[in-house]
């Protein structure tokens, strides 16, 4: 994120000792949030999965659910 405002700072030809915020700059810009763009897409990609073929590796992919247990002492992370 830091290297894209810094980036959009110099197209805007906004100086360093000028105080600009970056959502104004992200305005000037007129473009949206990186995170946003990949919440669309994920959403999209998902969509054409669950309309697509029964059985395709991503639907199987998505209903999968581990056997067993965990070793003791790893973190508690997700399996997805």
């Amino acid at each position: 994120m830091l290297f894209r405002l810094k980036c959009l700072r110099t197209i805007l030809r906004i100086r360093w000792p000028t105080r600009v915020s970056n959502k104004e700059i992200m305005d000037r810009a007129s473009v949206s949030r990186i995170n946003d763009k990949i919440r669309r897409r994920r959403w999209t990609w998902i969509g054409h999965v669950l309309f697509g073929d029964k059985s395709s590796d991503c639907i199987v992919a998505l209903g999968w659910q581990p056997e067993g247990k965990r070793a003791v002492g790893r973190p508690k992370t997700t399996w997805r």
